[in-house]
């Protein structure tokens, strides 16, 4: 009765409810109504718990995980791979830059960094089969090898066949790329002019023009 009684409250009153930290609440119903309120004050959310807070951001923002339901969209455009024609957030592109379609090229061998609003790709990535299997061998991307860091360590990096390099999407015994100066440092070289290194848009920043890449 008393959550009959609740649903029937103006918005204003709902949110007002959750001010007391003594009303019982219900995670699913404290979200209901904070998706709810923002639909018409996007503001309205600081006025949720902390909790709330959280998650209604993680749910609200854009996907930046690759799904299965995403390959059919999957394209190319300015030098990057992304759902195309969706408000799908998830975005790869390869350091240094080509587009994905590009025949091999030797690339430079300077140090490079990763663009702020990028991360490298991992194969700990919960997407990342579908990231190998559809994005890394779909693709030509101007070189042989893509590489991907290891798992969780910052310093040790694997690298995949590229599509018609050998078996599309397999590992690869080859080692070309390293992390230069120290683990805090955003640095990377390759020492042959064959490879490149996949990175995908970072959920914790906005993506930067691909342009922002600097070679030092």
């Amino acid at each position: 009765w008393l959550c009959c009684r609740y649903v029937h409250l103006s918005t204003a009153k709902q949110i007002a409810a959750f001010q007391q930290e003594t009303f019982p609440r219900d995670v699913f119903c404290e979200d209901l109504v904070a998706f709810s309120t923002m639909g018409k004050d996007t503001d309205s959310v600081f006025e949720f718990s902390p909790a709330c807070q959280q998650r209604i951001t993680k749910r609200s923002g854009p996907q930046r995980l690759l799904t299965a339901s995403m390959i059919p969209q999957l394209g190319v455009q300015n030098f990057a791979v992304a759902p195309q024609g969706t408000q799908q957030g998830v975005t790869f592109k390869c350091l240094p830059e080509i587009d994905p379609n590009a025949a091999v090229v030797a690339q430079h061998q300077n140090e490079f960094k990763i663009p702020e609003g990028w991360c490298i790709v991992k194969t700990s990535d919960p997407d990342f089969e579908l990231i190998r299997t559809q994005v890394i061998a779909k693709y030509s991307w101007g070189t042989h090898l893509m590489y991907v860091q290891k798992e969780e360590d910052s310093r040790a990096f694997c690298s995949y066949n590229v599509k018609k390099f050998e078996k599309n999407g397999d590992v690869s015994e080859h080692s070309f790329l390293q992390k230069s100066g120290g683990d805090s440092e955003n640095r990377y070289k390759f020492n042959s002019t064959s490879g490149r290194l996949l990175v995908r848009n970072s959920s914790l920043a906005p993506t930067n023009r691909s342009d922002d890449a600097i070679h030092v």
